[in-house]
């Protein structure tokens, strides 16, 4: 690699550094309010994260894991960013769900 090489390679980097970090900050952002709890818990569970996907046509199956697949993303962030809030927004569902 030549000395440009270089110097564009660490421009990629950090901007993909900065691109993660302004990500992470936005889910912890929608976490730490009880509304981006409820919205993000309701993405969840249309995404059928915690159900299964099989419908009888393939194509409704495929449509359903095409959800999951978003839904899970979107899980996958929130555990990998902020796990606590995870735990507050199911214990805020579950209570929710219970009235």
């Amino acid at each position: 690699m030549t000395e440009y090489d270089d110097d564009q390679h660490a421009v990629i980097e950090a901007e993909a550094k900065e691109r993660q970090q302004r990500e992470d900050n936005d889910i912890k952002f929608v976490m730490s309010s009880k509304q981006g709890r409820r919205v993000v818990w309701d993405l969840l569970g249309r995404g059928k994260v915690f159900a299964s996907t099989f419908a009888a046509d393939a194509q409704v199956s495929a449509f359903n894991e095409g959800q999951r697949n978003l839904a899970l993303s979107l899980f996958s962030k929130v555990m990998a960013v902020c796990p606590d809030l995870y735990l507050t927004m199911a214990d805020e569902a579950s209570k929710q769900e219970s009235l």
